[in-house]
């Protein structure tokens, strides 16, 4: 069996040469997946950070809805209040005038 075609050199020099080639080619892309790690991070960090002024943010108006809607149940028990008494007290005042000027009820 014999194999035509030219010897394979292994010049030392140049395999050496692509093994370090290799080597700072590897060592620049974790370089850059370490930068684009932290590019990530700190762009989630930020967007947590504006996501937590957001939910504080309204928080504050739930809160604040909670009061006012407080304050609205309480002037329109108020209001029911007032207006059976307004009820109430025009009857009697009707009744007091009908007793003065009719004098009381009969004795039998």
């Amino acid at each position: 069996l014999e194999l035509s075609g030219p010897p394979l050199s292994l010049d030392m020099g140049s395999f050496i040469s692509s093994v370090f080639s290799l080597d700072a080619l590897a060592t620049v892309v974790d370089a850059a997946s370490i930068g684009q790690g932290q590019f990530q991070h700190r762009n989630s960090l930020r967007w947590n950070e504006i996501d937590y002024f957001l939910q504080v943010r309204q928080v504050r108006v739930d809160v604040l809805n909670n009061i006012r809607e407080d304050l609205q149940d309480l002037y329109e028990k108020d209001e029911r209040m007032l207006d059976t008494n307004l009820v109430v007290v025009a009857l009697m005042l009707g009744l007091g005038f009908g007793f003065v000027v009719e004098g009381t009820f009969p004795s039998d």
